[in-house]
């Protein structure tokens, strides 16, 4: 926040477009004198898990309707790759997801005050605060494409049909689901939201306490509305959607990690690059199905 600040500028918000977000960066990256940044405007984990959510807001697709074929090398996918590279500049901080030197990832330069906008999970707020108390920062939805869009995932409890407690395991597993487990998970770590709407709208959900010095809570309804506001408003206006996960989504998330950093570092098509990757992980699919009974 100190950066916009200093700048003159608004802070993000859930009107930008990616047409805001890389005219804002612009305005916000300095180089020195040899060219390399002093600050810059963005950065994050440059990679296929932070490509995705473009990929979902050009209204592109990681499935097929059959749930097992990639649907990453249409045109919207194109689209989309070729924008997210054009926000990596000649000279980023931290180039790649796959490469991460001396564990300076985006958040440590971000944790520094060296990077403006940094694109991250919500899990990332707590271990800002804890790591970096001094930070002034606050969380914004993604800045939309053709439409308002991110990438969740879950947790979910189950009970095994193999148990030998069925009886107490629904027990725990029903309080694990309960609004009051919920509330206290939510207000001891706040790393993600809670998975019931009349969690997120008790009074008890602004109510952040944290957990001592090494899981820090929020102290006041400003840096509530700074840090959390944004998740009501996605869930409220259906801004995220959660991807089929299953026994290929790792199969494919790895050729589409490939196909994204030979775009980034090595400067490959996008088109070309996704195509192989779809095929490849289609390949791969199929095989790994003949072990399936």
């Amino acid at each position: 926040m100190d950066l916009f600040d200093k700048a003159g500028l608004k802070y993000p918000d859930s009107t930008w477009t990616w047409a805001d977000l890389k005219n804002v960066s612009g305005k916000l990256t300095r180089l020195g004198s040899d060219g390399h940044p002093l600050t810059m405007g963005l950065d994050l984990a440059w990679g296929a898990d932070t490509f995705r959510p473009f990929l979902l807001q050009a209204k592109g697709e990681f499935w097929n309707p059959d749930g097992i074929t990639p649907a990453f090398d249409s045109p919207e996918a194109v689209r989309a790759l070729k924008f997210y590279k054009s926000l990596l500049k000649t000279y980023s901080l931290t180039q790649s997801g796959a490469t991460n030197s001396g564990g300076l990832g985006p958040d440590k330069f971000f944790e520094s005050g060296r990077i403006a906008l940094y694109i991250d999970g919500s899990w990332r707020s707590p271990s800002l605060k804890k790591d970096a108390p001094g930070l002034r920062f606050g969380v914004a939805p993604l800045p939309r494409g053709d439409i308002p869009m991110s990438s969740s995932v879950s947790c979910f409890w189950g009970v095994s049909s193999q148990t030998k407690h069925p009886a107490e395991a629904w027990r725990l597993t029903k309080f694990l689901f309960s609004k009051w487990a919920l509330t206290r998970y939510w207000q001891v770590l706040w790393v993600a939201p809670p998975a019931r709407w009349s969690v997120i709208q008790s009074p008890d959900y602004k109510h952040v306490t944290g957990v001592g010095k090494n899981n820090p809570g929020i102290d006041s309804p400003a840096e509530f509305r700074e840090k959390c506001d944004w998740i009501e408003e996605v869930l409220r206006n259906n801004w995220t959607t959660t991807e089929p996960s299953g026994p290929f989504t790792s199969i494919a998330m790895a050729h589409l990690h490939k196909a994204v950093d030979q775009v980034l570092l090595e400067n490959r098509d996008p088109a070309e690059a996704l195509h192989e990757a779809a095929k490849l992980a289609e390949a791969d699919i199929r095989e790994a199905q003949k072990g399936f009974p």
